[in-house]
C-alpha cells in the first residue's frame, strides 16, 4: 500500500508526492472518491512523479506530466491513473498540453461583460494571443477595454506609443521583481496592472472590470477594490498604452492612461453606470 504526503511549496514550486501514513492515504483516496482505482506496489513510481501547483490571485492550477488541471481532484485522478499503469512519460510532441485547461473558472460569466469578453476573444487561447510577440494579445485587450467603455457611454481610447513604452517598462519591472508594483503615485499617468497564470491571460481585463461590483453607482462611492475598474472606465481618459511580458508561468500586464483618473469629486461625471442599450455609431 502506498503512503502519500503532499509537500506544498510556494508559487511555481513542485509539489512532490512522498510517503505518508496509511490512514492519511486512505482518507485522501476516500475524499477524492476514486472508486475502483487500486494502486499497489508503486512506491518507486510515486518517488518519481511530481505535480506543480500555481496560485494566481487565489486560484490554484495544477500541472502533471505536461498537462494542466483546474482542481486537485482532477490532477490527483490523472496521477492515480499514471501510477496505476506505471506511466511516467512526457506527452508526445503532438499532444496539446493546454487541452485540459478551462478558462471559464477565471471569467465572471454574469452580465454584459461576459458577452463582450466572449465576442472579443472568440476562442483565442494562449496559442492564439501569444503570437506576434503578444501583439494579438495587446490588440484584443485594447478592443475589450473600448467595448467596455462604450457599454458605459464613454468614448474609445486611442493607442499612444509613449504610453506603450512606459507600460512595457512597468511590466518588465514587475516580471523582474516577481511581484505587482504601482508607479502611479507620483506620475501624471493612470495605470491598471496585474498578473495571471499565462494560460488565463485573456481573462485579465474581465477581472479588472469585475471590480465594478465594489463601486456604488447610486452614491458614486469607490473603494480600494474598485480602482482598476474606475481607471478603465474614466470618461475623461483619452489615450492608452499596453505592456505585456511573460515570466515562467505568469503573464504580467500593464495599461497606462492619460489623463489619469483624478479624484472623488469627479466620479459622478467620469464613472457613469452601464447603459441599458448600446447604441450603434
Amino acid at each position: 500500500m502506498i503512503f502519500l504526503t503532499i509537500l506544498i511549496i510556494n508559487f511555481g514550486i513542485k509539489i512532490t508526492l512522498l510517503k505518508a501514513q496509511i490512514q492519511s492515504s486512505n482518507n485522501l483516496l476516500k475524499n477524492v472518491n476514486e472508486g475502483n482505482i487500486k494502486i499497489e506496489n508503486k512506491v518507486d513510481i510515486v518517488d518519481l512523479l511530481s505535480i506543480k501547483k500555481y496560485n494566481f490571485n487565489g486560484r490554484h492550477v495544477y500541472k502533471c506530466n505536461g498537462r494542466y488541471f483546474n482542481t486537485f481532484y482532477q490532477v490527483y485522478s490523472y496521477a492515480s491513473i499514471l501510477l496505476k499503469h506505471s506511466i511516467i512519460n512526457p506527452p508526445p510532441l503532438n499532444t496539446n498540453p493546454y487541452s485540459n485547461f478551462n478558462i471559464q473558472s477565471y471569467i465572471n460569466s454574469r452580465g454584459k461583460s461576459y458577452y463582450i469578453w466572449r465576442a472579443v476573444w472568440n476562442g483565442c487561447s494562449y496559442e492564439c494571443f501569444s503570437q506576434k510577440n503578444y501583439g494579438i494579445f495587446k490588440e484584443k485587450i485594447f478592443k475589450e477595454i473600448n467595448f467596455l467603455r462604450r457599454y458605459h457611454g464613454c468614448n474609445p481610447l486611442v493607442s499612444n506609443g509613449y504610453l506603450t513604452r512606459l507600460a512595457q517598462k512597468h511590466a518588465n519591472k514587475m516580471a523582474k521583481l516577481g511581484k505587482l508594483v504601482s508607479l502611479a503615485k507620483f506620475s501624471p499617468f493612470g495605470e491598471v496592472y496585474g498578473a495571471m497564470f499565462y494560460l488565463a491571460g485573456n481573462a485579465i481585463v474581465n477581472k479588472w472590470y469585475d471590480e465594478n461590483r465594489f463601486y456604488d453607482f447610486k452614491n458614486h462611492t469607490p473603494t480600494k477594490k474598485s480602482k482598476m475598474f474606475i481607471q478603465l472606465i474614466w470618461k475623461n481618459t483619452k489615450q492608452i498604452g499596453i505592456g505585456v511580458v511573460r515570466k515562467g508561468d505568469s503573464i504580467f500586464v500593464v495599461c497606462r492612461f492619460y489623463p489619469k483618473a483624478n479624484g472623488k469629486r469627479h466620479l459622478k461625471k467620469n464613472v457613469p453606470p452601464p447603459l441599458k442599450i448600446i447604441h450603434k455609431n
